[in-house]
C-alpha cells in the first residue's frame, strides 16, 4: 500500500492511496489546522495545497453491487463535473476549497446520487404537476423526437401543439417512468423504475490527467457590477474524461420498454448534463468509449470483492471510432498529432483530434512500437478514406 506521512502543525497524518476520499474531505480536511493562521498567506494556502494533492491521488475504486439492469456510460467534457455544492465547506481561511462535494460514504469515491440523476431526467418533462415549469409543450414535443428518432422543425411542433393526445401520451409517460402511475394505478415498488447511484467507471484518459478523476476549479462572481474585481471561489471537481455510470433498474410494463428508456435517458443526459453549473459549461457529457473489462457490468456481473480479486484479462478492441463530419480530412498524406489512450499486448488505441473533432484509431501492437499510455503520436494517412474500407494509416510514437 503506497502511503506517505504529512507534518503539519505538529500533527502527523498518513496518507494511504487507498484511503477514502470523502472521509478527508468531510472530516479530516482540518485535522491540525492553526486557526489562529487562518488567514495568513504562508501557512493556509501551503496547507490546503496538501490536502488537495492527496485528494487528487488517492486510487480509484471501482465497486458495483445495487441490483441495476440497465446502464449508460458517459464522459464528462471540460470543465468537468461540479456535483454536491450546496454541502456546507466552508471555514473563511485562505485557499481552501469553499463549496461542498458528494461523495460516496463507503469507498469514498465521487458520486451522483440516485435522486439526482431521477430529478435531472425529470426535468426534460413537461411536469404537468407543477404549475411554474415552462415551456410544457416544447419540452413534450423534444421528447416526441428523441422517443421516435426524428428531428425537430417548426411544422412538427405545430402538428404537435394540434393534436393534444400526443401531448398526453408523454405525460403519461412522465407518470409511468417517475411517479409508477399507469392509468391511475400505483405498480408495486418492485415493478416501478429504480434509479441508483451514477459512479466512475473510468478514470480520465487526458495526458495530463491520465488515471486521475479529480481536480479543482475556480468561479469568479461579479455579481450585479460587471465591473466589480471578483474573489475566486475554489472548488472540488470530476476531472474532463472521467466516465460515469449511470445505472437503472427499468421494466417493460408501459408505453416504452426498456430499451426506450435507456436511449431516451441517455439522449437527455448528452443534451441537458447533470450536476451544479450547467449552465456555465459544468457537467456536460459526451458518449463514452469504455475499456472491455469495464463494459456491462450489469445483470450478469457485477462489480465487487471477488470480481476485483480476478479480473478478466484487458483486451484492447478493435472498431475504429471516425465521425463522419472527419471524413474531408482523412487524404492521403495528411499527417495530424495525438495521443495512446490505450495499449496491451495484443492492440494499441490512440485518440487524434482535428478541428475539435476527435477520432479513434487500433492498431496492432507490433505496429506501434514503443507504445504506452500517455505517450504522444502521430497519424500518416496513407489512402484517401472512403467508408467501405478500414483507414490506411501508420501510427508511430513521438518521444
Amino acid at each position: 500500500m503506497k502511503s506517505e506521512s504529512i507534518t503539519l502543525n505538529s500533527t502527523t497524518m498518513e496518507f494511504h492511496a487507498t484511503g477514502n476520499n470523502g472521509w478527508l474531505f468531510q472530516k479530516a480536511y482540518y485535522n491540525g489546522f492553526n486557526w489562529n493562521d487562518k488567514d495568513s498567506d504562508t501557512y493556509a494556502p501551503p496547507y490546503f495545497e496538501e490536502r488537495l494533492n492527496w485528494l487528487k491521488k488517492t486510487s480509484l475504486i471501482i465497486q458495483y453491487n445495487d441490483g441495476a439492469t440497465s446502464n449508460i456510460p458517459l464522459s464528462i467534457i471540460y470543465p468537468g463535473l461540479a456535483t454536491g455544492i450546496g454541502i456546507t465547506h466552508e471555514s473563511k481561511s485562505k485557499g481552501e476549497l469553499k463549496l461542498g462535494f458528494e461523495f460516496d460514504y463507503s469507498s469514498g469515491m465521487p458520486i451522483i446520487r440516485g435522486h439526482s440523476v431521477k430529478g435531472a431526467l425529470r426535468a426534460a418533462f413537461p411536469q404537468q404537476h407543477r404549475k411554474n415549469v415552462k415551456y410544457k409543450k416544447e419540452k413534450a414535443y423534444q421528447l416526441q423526437c428523441w422517443i421516435e428518432n426524428i428531428p425537430a422543425s417548426l411544422e412538427g411542433f405545430d402538428a404537435f401543439n394540434q393534436d393534444n393526445t400526443l401531448y398526453e401520451k408523454i405525460v403519461a409517460i412522465e407518470l409511468e417512468i417517475f411517479d409508477g402511475n399507469i392509468n391511475g394505478k400505483l405498480l408495486s415498488s418492485y415493478k416501478q423504475d429504480a434509479f441508483f447511484e451514477a459512479f466512475i467507471l473510468q478514470a480520465s484518459n487526458h495526458e495530463k490527467t491520465i488515471n486521475q478523476y479529480l481536480g479543482s476549479d475556480s468561479i469568479t462572481p461579479h455579481g450585479d457590477n460587471p465591473l466589480k474585481n471578483p474573489v475566486p471561489i475554489p472548488f472540488l471537481k470530476v476531472l474532463p474524461g472521467v466516465v460515469f455510470d449511470f445505472r437503472f433498474a427499468l421494466h417493460d410494463n408501459g408505453l416504452l420498454s426498456v430499451m426506450q428508456k435507456e436511449n431516451l435517458f441517455r439522449k437527455i443526459l448528452l443534451n441537458n448534463g447533470i450536476g451544479a453549473k450547467t449552465n456555465v459549461g459544468y457537467g456536460q457529457l459526451t458518449e463514452a468509449r469504455v475499456s472491455p473489462h469495464l463494459q456491462s457490468p450489469v445483470n450478469k456481473q457485477t462489480f465487487g470483492k471477488d470480481f476485483l480479486k480476478t479480473p478478466p484479462k484487458k483486451t484492447v478492441s478493435q472498431d475504429d471510432i471516425i465521425p463522419t463530419s472527419m471524413y474531408k480530412y482523412l487524404k492521403n498524406g495528411k499527417s495530424y498529432s495525438g495521443n495512446i489512450v490505450e495499449a496491451d499486448e495484443n492492440y494499441v488505441y490512440a485518440e487524434f483530434t482535428i478541428d475539435t473533432l476527435t477520432m479513434g484509431i487500433y492498431k496492432k501492437a507490433d505496429k506501434v512500437p514503443g507504445a504506452r499510455v500517455g505517450k504522444k503520436a502521430l497519424i500518416k494517412i496513407n489512402k484517401d478514406f472512403t467508408v467501405t474500407e478500414k483507414l490506411n494509416c501508420k501510427i508511430s510514437c513521438i518521444d
